[in-house]
């Protein structure tokens, strides 16, 4: 059943895309407030040891990439997902306005600097993927632009994709599809909200108001850049608990079809081992 829903959520590269046609809520993957508790703890345990296994293999790098706007859930799913795996291999980037620093390089600089070795899961709380959107909408934003920057830059990304696809990278790309009801609903609690009202802006208000504009850019974005080797999944964002859910299943989904193991030693390691048994013995 859910990997019926997961297979709806991947974006196909063959066909057209509409992100208005792709749902913002779905129906409950969980009974109650415990039943979600308990799925996502089982999940969040899978990831964990998988996560041990492939840490172990050093044989991939997987790269987990959260879009969606203001309030989507970008941090609580961070935080409630990836919670039990081992922070020694998981790294979290999240990308603000570029440094003066970085903006001496291209766009895709400061983003490859944050990719991290083999073994290694690395998430982007938003990517190089705001350097396509946040120029159309605000157009000025983007130095030297030239008539066709938005395809040229969504083909330099495919690219891109691709080469860290064959330097052992798994990109994954979710884009969390929040309704523009629920994003005001979210924005009035965090207004209310001692423990977030800190974070609140007027940009995110003003960004608001350009809602069409920055749907129709992901809509355009995600249709041209979602490929077989780095697929884009649409996950229904009104309700966290069931993204959290999704994503944690897509996760172990992953980790399974890699088939990573821990190394088997080979006989000069296993005479070490043998010898150490005997020592402590």
């Amino acid at each position: 059943m859910l990997r019926e829903k997961i297979d709806i959520l991947k974006v196909n590269p063959d066909h057209p895309f509409r992100l208005a046609d792709m749902p913002t809520a779905s129906k409950a993957l969980y009974a109650d407030k415990e039943d979600y508790k308990k799925l996502l703890t089982k999940y969040k345990k899978n990831i964990d040891y998988l996560q041990l296994k492939f840490y172990a293999s050093a044989s991939h790098t997987l790269l987990v990439i959260l879009q969606g706007m203001d309030s989507a859930g970008k941090d609580s799913m961070i935080r409630h997902v990836m919670s039990g795996v081992n922070p020694q291999g998981c790294s979290v980037s999240s990308f603000k306005k570029p440094s003066v620093e970085e903006l001496q390089h291209d766009y895709l600089w400061r983003y490859q600097q944050k990719i991290p070795s083999l073994g290694m899961i690395g998430i982007f709380n938003r990517s190089y993927y705001e350097d396509l959107i946040v120029p159309s909408v605000h157009p000025d934003s983007i130095r030297h632009k030239t008539e066709d920057w938005f395809n040229q830059r969504c083909s330099q990304i495919n690219e891109y994709e691709k080469y860290l696809t064959a330097n052992k990278v798994v990109v994954m790309k979710f884009f969390l599809h929040l309704s523009k009801e629920e994003q005001r609903k979210r924005l009035l609690k965090r207004v209310d909200s001692a423990s977030s009202n800190w974070k609140f802006s007027m940009d995110d208000l003003l960004e608001r108001k350009h809602w069409k504009h920055y749907q129709r850019a992901y809509e355009q974005c995600i249709g041209k850049t979602s490929t077989d080797y780095a697929p884009w999944y649409i996950l229904p964002a009104d309700d966290k608990k069931n993204a959290r859910i999704m994503l944690s299943y897509i996760l172990c989904e992953k980790f399974c079809e890699l088939k990573v193991g821990f190394p088997v030693p080979d006989e000069k390691h296993k005479k070490i081992l043998k010898e150490v048994r005997k020592y402590l013995e």
